[in-house]
Formats: C-alpha cells, structure tokens, sequence
C-alpha cells in the first residue's frame, strides 16, 4: 500500500507511506536520531509483517482475510506465541 498527501495550495506531495514502509523510518534525520541509542538499521527495521491471504501469503484475500479480518489476526497472534511463524493456514 501507498500513502500520499498533497499539501493544500500546491502541487506538493509527500508519501507517507511506500509500498508498506513507512517513510520516516529512512528519513536521514531519523536515522540519525535513532543512532544514538542503538544501531539505527536495528531500531528502526520492522518487526512483524502481517500476513495477509492473496497479498503476501498463500490463500484468497476475501474469503480467507477479507470476511473477518480480527479473527485472522488474533489467529495468526496464537500462532506467533506458539512459535509457528512464519506460518500459512
């Protein structure tokens, strides 16, 4: 997914979001920041990417995510704590 907003009175747009990253995470200022507590790759890479049926995992968006999207969640959450992941269902 992409995220961008355009700033009012101008043709100016900023992505917010980029392909599923959120763009303040390689901003040089940020990363900056996040350097003087630890080794900024590490602080700032993402830690769970959730699975999601028809888009980066095995299965049928609609049917298998799409019709209830929490209860995927919360199943995919148990798996996690058992250990399974990554895991398709």
């Amino acid at each position: 997914m992409t995220y961008e907003l355009k700033t009012r009175g101008s043709d100016r747009r900023f992505k917010i979001i980029d392909r599923g990253r959120l763009t303040a995470l390689d901003d040089p200022e940020v990363k900056a920041l996040a350097s003087r507590y630890g080794k900024a790759e590490d602080l700032l890479r993402e830690d769970w990417i959730p699975a999601i049926p028809g888009i980066n995992v095995k299965g049928d968006f609609q049917k298998d995510y799409g019709s209830n999207p929490l209860g995927y969640v919360l199943r995919e959450a148990e798996e996690i704590k058992k250990g399974n992941y990554p895991y398709l269902f």
